[in-house]
């Protein structure tokens, strides 16, 4: 396991700022980006990203929000307060809290 200069794990892959075809096309459709489709350290953030699809408790939701990492908006419907994201001007559910 390899760290980076500020502590952080990069699982020895590198750091080129290219990002996997298709990857972001996960995020934008609401997917879970799968590790195997790993193949540098952007595609490591955006499969992390990625797993703000899978919450399912409102304290991880809470977490995501306090920590700032991905800006989420808090809004209302007839189910009561709910969580969603930004990307390119499209907004993505998260969570109600009923």
């Amino acid at each position: 396991m390899k760290l980076d200069e500020n502590g952080y794990i990069t699982h020895n892959l590198t750091d080129d700022g290219l990002v996997s075809k298709g990857l972001v096309d996960h995020i934008l459709n609401k997917q879970l980006i799968d590790k195997q489709q790993i193949q540098s350290l952007n595609d490591f953030k955006l499969l992390q990203i990625s797993w703000v699809f899978d919450l399912n408790f409102s304290a991880a939701i809470k977490r995501v929000e306090a920590l700032g990492f991905i800006p989420l908006t808090k809004g209302y419907s007839d189910r009561g307060l709910k969580f969603f994201f930004v990307v390119k001007g499209k907004s993505f559910f998260c969570m109600d809290f009923i």
